[in-house]
């Protein structure tokens, strides 16, 4: 089955055909730039269900909401992290007055 990513929108520049069964991951991403992200949300949605109707669509939303949703473990480390350092530089001077 080849599919064509700009399926619904032809004043698209460019052009991809992927075999996607040949595809060895059992997953697709795409990525669209717009001015306005969230303008595309439901032309996407419809893009890809003239595609495959059966088709179930994750993650779906802007690369800032998916950036913060992928890097929040990793904020969340680094925030414990700086409250450990606080909390060694508070208790430090009290441990050399014993």
């Amino acid at each position: 089955m080849w599919a064509p990513l700009s399926a619904s929108f032809p004043t698209t520049p460019f052009q991809v055909y992927i075999p996607l069964a040949q595809e060895t991951w059992n997953y697709v991403t795409v990525a669209v730039s717009s001015a306005r992200p969230e303008a595309l949300t439901q032309p996407m949605r419809q893009a890809i269900a003239a595609l495959d109707p059966q088709l179930a669509i994750q993650q779906f939303g802007t690369i800032r909401e998916v950036t913060k949703l992928v890097t929040a473990s990793a904020e969340m480390f680094s925030t414990v992290l700086v409250c450990f350092a606080l909390l060694g530089l508070f208790l430090a001077p009290s441990a050399c007055m014993v």
